[in-house]
């Protein structure tokens, strides 16, 4: 028996380009094959980012889902609307992620899902009671979960209990998810054969947008051959219900993983590259050998901690104030793409940093327009402050970096990225593409972007200067630092932000500006004044209320990707030496 089926998602914040070529090269030919071959039974979770689009721009492929459903051939697979990880996020917005998917599958497709897709696989146990409690009949996880956990994988179904409450749990097959659809459908045939049950669930996009795949999958006709060949083996397939029905189950206490590449990823550039180095001596004890854990990447991005900590602060306050018509700010803010990075772009591109922020700063503003907090809001163990009035948000530490600076009606103005060591920049790997491998698979070669690769020793906040600060005072749209005979005032004024600095001592200064559209080479200015436009922010001034040799230059990062490695511009730094009195406005 095939238990088979897909996971589509794309992020929020996507560009309309990317969600159309998905479509034309995966999700509609793989769903127009299987709506002609009814006697396929599969499975199939869309997060609801892409229900919308479907909606919105594709509404007979709706149609022709809807029909699968109602004929029973498709089930309709569960989880967080917008794709969250799920222990990343209060049990309040679990709940509503969860129901808030249910309701629009059980309205649009006639039937409410019975199970989970965790987004990533992220097991914790921490969201057990919450899909316990919304009656969900199971969860998929991978089969790396089990044998980590300690135990010997045997193909088939599983179950777990929290507190004596039982849910059902679905594991991948993690050589079908290599094979599908790389090996020839023979050798993966044959390997389903050699088992009563084979679980496959994995991304749709494999099937036409993952780099060769379109070519295999139908020009090659991969799928076709695949299914004919399942059809003269007898290999009957059912949908993940229909398998859970008679199946008989084993008890498992999964351990708190992902998938097995996933803990690669969220370690640190060292620890990764000797992660790897072990898994390649050490063959015959790699069960053994485990990586990180998900929440990894909020201590090895701390662009990426600070955005989640302020999602959840932002959230904490919105649970009794916001209206049901605003909820949706702050569940789109939990999409999980931009906290992280792998072998996709993730945190590095900008597009989807911003979307994040553009929700978190929207449900800020909806929680009131004016606040003064004093607290460790990133969880960094030292305090900040934050001012927010009609216009503005400001964060500031307690040793004077400004963390964030946003407004209103524009968002995030430093939507920014460090530029952080990778274990992939240090391994040489083979030039030669691999055409019909998995992308976990495929090498590529760093060499050719070594001279555009550089570091940062901090992280890239909204500004930064040479003195640790001591805070002294706070009022109502004033902040005030001292040290020794220097002096630093924040100040949000009408539509105007101002940094005024009193100084004994020469310092160095960096303004950091999430732009990203606009490509320059590093240059030298000596100014009072100086703007930029970008679709992303608008128009900026900054004014100086005396002239600055200014230093501007993008920060630059070279990132891995399905395909290749990626040159981003993740912003653009203004640095400058301030001396005596002066005054620094930025308007927007």
């Amino acid at each position: 028996m095939l238990v088979f089926g897909i996971h589509c998602h794309q992020p929020i914040g996507n560009f309309d380009y990317v969600f159309e070529e998905a479509y034309e090269k995966a999700y509609k030919p793989f769903i127009d094959f299987f709506y002609e071959h009814e006697d396929f039974k599969l499975s199939a979770h869309f997060s609801g980012i892409l229900f919308e689009w479907f909606l919105k721009n594709k509404k007979d492929f709706m149609n022709k889902l809807a029909d699968m459903v109602q004929r029973n051939q498709l089930e309709i697979i569960g989880g967080g609307y917008y794709e969250p990880i799920l222990a990343s996020i209060s049990k309040e917005d679990r709940i509503l992620q969860i129901e808030k998917l249910n309701k629009f599958c059980e309205n649009t497709l006639g039937k409410s899902p019975k199970g989970i897709w965790l987004t990533e696989r992220i097991w914790d146990t921490s969201v057990l009671q919450t899909i316990i409690e919304l009656s969900m009949d199971y969860i998929i996880i991978d089969d790396y979960h089990i044998v980590s956990a300690g135990y010997p994988f045997e193909e088939g179904f599983y179950f777990t209990e929290d507190e004596g409450k039982k849910v059902n749990l679905v594991p991948i097959d993690k050589r079908l998810r290599y094979k599908i659809p790389f090996d020839e459908p023979k050798n993966v045939v044959d390997l389903i054969k050699s088992q009563k049950t084979s679980i496959i669930i994995d991304d749709g996009e494999k099937f036409g947008i993952w780099p060769y795949t379109y070519k295999t999958v139908y020009e090659e006709r991969w799928l076709d051959r695949f299914y004919e060949l399942l059809k003269q083996e007898n290999i009957e397939t059912k949908t993940i219900s229909e398998a859970l029905k008679d199946a008989h189950k084993k008890l498992v206490y999964p351990a708190s993983v992902s998938y097995e590449e996933m803990g690669h990823w969220a370690l640190n550039y060292k620890d990764a590259i000797a992660y790897q180095e072990a898994k390649e001596q050490c063959k015959r004890f790699e069960t053994f050998i485990k990586g990180g854990i998900w929440k990894n990447f909020f201590t090895k991005y701390q662009e990426s901690n600070y955005m989640h900590k302020r999602m959840l602060e932002v959230s904490k306050k919105s649970s009794k104030k916001r209206k049901s018509s605003k909820k949706d700010y702050i569940l789109k803010a939990q999409c999980n793409d931009a906290y992280w990075h792998g072998i996709f772009g993730g945190i590095y591109f900008p597009h989807l940093r911003r979307e994040i922020w553009n929700n978190i700063i929207k449900a800020d503003f909806e929680n009131g327009s004016h606040e003064i907090v004093k607290e460790d809001i990133d969880f960094d163990g030292e305090l900040e402050v934050k001012l927010k009035d009609k216009d503005f948000i400001v964060v500031v530490s307690e040793k004077g970096i400004i963390k964030e600076l946003s407004k209103k009606e524009v968002g995030n103005l430093n939507v920014c990225l460090s530029r952080y060591k990778e274990f992939y920049h240090f391994i040489s790997e083979n030039k030669d593409q691999n055409e019909g491998k998995t992308i976990h698979e495929l090498k590529k070669d760093i060499s050719k972007y070594k001279d555009l690769i550089t570091y940062d020793d901090k992280p890239r906040f909204f500004s930064y200067d040479s003195i640790d600060w001591d805070l002294i005072d706070i009022k109502e749209n004033t902040i005030t630092f001292q040290k020794e005979n220097n002096k630093k005032i924040i100040r949000i004024e009408e539509g105007k932000f101002i940094l005024e600095y009193n100084l004994k001592d020469e310092i160095s200064v960096d303004i950091n500006l999430g732009i990203h559209s606009i490509s320059l080479d590093p240059y030298d200015i000596d100014s009072n004044h100086i703007s930029f436009e970008a679709f992303e922010i608008g128009k900026i001034n900054i004014d100086f209320s005396k002239n600055q040799k200014l230093k501007v230059y993008p920060i630059k990062t070279v990132s891995q990707s399905e395909k290749d490695f990626d040159v981003i511009t993740q912003g653009i730094c203004i640095s400058f030496l301030a001396g005596g009195e002066l005054s620094v406005e930025i308007s927007c």
